[in-house]
């Protein structure tokens, strides 16, 4: 009878384990220096039957003290094997959390993408709104302000007076529109006192009323054109103390529509008119800050 070692068999097998996990691969190196061991004493056993005709009672006991640690031996393997499952269950548990966790961040990475495009989308759009309708910068809208006041100003509201006097009042006060017979009726009637006729009061002159341009004339200005407050405006951060203004129009500061301006307006990032805002404000938030430290004793 021929005993046939794995050695070769299980070195290939190992050799090919390198990339599983720390403990399962030295499960597996047990694993395999145990069935090497295994293999050697189940040789040794054989050799003696072979070698020797007789059993004698020291090679009686050398085979038995052989068999007692191949079945030693194999409890450890069997128990070592049950410890590699349970390893390998735990990994196979960990690969699948892992495999759900990253399924799940690729669906909310292409969502992301997805709003992204989205965005995009919208903003070239907006875009090519406001590209195509440009928005009204200061100066144009004060032209045309003052084009409206104007023509306002030229056409005066007319005011027509219609006087209805009674006949009686008419005939009382001897008025009638034929002189003849008004002379005629004024010799051959008793005289009457004259009825006083209802006042008519001049129109105001025009240097005492306000025009309409003067009552909505805007009195605060604003941004660095020194105007009024004409479409869309964005205010300097350095609100406190801002010497140019406070607001300014888009197109004053070189922002063409909404869309440039939503990172100032919606975002948070600040906007300054100018450096000197710009340092005035750092400079203030570096003196808050170092009050901040002294009142906490740092």
């Amino acid at each position: 009878m021929s005993v046939v070692y794995s050695n070769s068999i299980n070195s290939s097998f190992i050799s090919t384990v390198d990339h599983l996990p720390a403990d399962v691969v030295r499960s597996l190196w047990l694993l395999q220096s145990i069935n090497i061991t295994i293999d050697k004493h189940k040789a040794a056993v054989h050799r003696i039957f072979l070698d020797h005709s007789e059993i004698t009672p020291e090679l009686r006991s050398q085979c038995f003290q052989l068999n007692q640690q191949i079945n030693r031996l194999n409890l450890e393997s069997v128990q070592e094997s049950r410890a590699l499952y349970n390893q390998l269950v735990a990994h196979k548990l960990s690969l699948w959390e892992e495999i759900n966790h990253l399924t799940t961040m690729q669906h909310k990475l292409q969502n992301t993408h997805q709003n992204k495009m989205a965005n995009k989308e919208l903003r070239e759009k907006l875009n090519e709104h406001y590209k195509n309708r440009p928005l009204i910068s200061s100066s144009e809208a004060l032209k045309e302000h003052k084009l409206l006041h104007q023509s306002v100003e030229k056409k005066p509201p007319s005011l027509k007076l219609f006087l209805k006097i009674p006949k009686g009042l008419s005939k009382a006060s001897g008025q009638s529109t034929r002189p003849s017979r008004q002379r005629a009726i004024a010799s051959t009637t008793p005289h009457h006192r004259p009825v006083p006729g209802p006042e008519l009061v001049p129109p105001p002159s025009p240097s005492s009323t306000l025009t309409w341009s003067q009552q909505f004339e805007p009195t605060e200005r604003y941004c660095f054109c020194k105007q009024g407050s004409f479409g869309d405006m964005i205010g300097c951060d350095n609100e406190d103390a801002c010497p140019n203004g406070d607001w300014f129009h888009y197109k004053c500061v070189g922002l063409n529509n909404r869309v440039e301006a939503l990172k100032y307006t919606v975002g948070k990032q600040k906007w300054f008119c100018s450096e000197f805002c710009r340092s005035a404000y750092n400079e203030k938030i570096q003196t808050k800050r170092k009050k901040k430290k002294r009142s906490k004793g740092w």
